[in-house]
């Protein structure tokens, strides 16, 4: 499970030089653009409304990062990758996934 805030990324728009940015609607609008399955888009809405962290499965975020590196610079990818955290399942999540 990956934990992002898109909400708060930090971008290296020059050499060097960051800047604290929300592309959770540029994001999410990507995404939505270019899903080809029900949970893509689903994801794409939960990131456009998101204000905060985000919990994406491990399946569904390599997903968003294959269509995100088609749809913006690495430098954007980039500050998604770094901003990306591993978090632990809920225990409700892992039991859903015992199943």
């Amino acid at each position: 499970m990956k934990q992002v805030n898109f909400s708060d990324l930090n971008v290296e728009f020059e050499i060097d030089k960051f800047q604290k940015i929300n592309l959770s609607h540029e994001v999410g609008n990507a995404i939505h653009r270019n899903a080809e399955t029900v949970p893509m888009a689903d994801l794409a809405r939960k990131i456009y409304h998101s204000d905060g962290p985000l919990e994406i499965s491990d399946e569904d975020y390599n997903s968003m990062m294959n269509i995100l590196s088609r749809s913006f610079k690495v430098l954007v990818c980039r500050a998604i990758e770094v901003g990306t955290t591993d978090v632990e399942p809920k225990k409700d999540e892992e039991y859903e996934s015992d199943k």
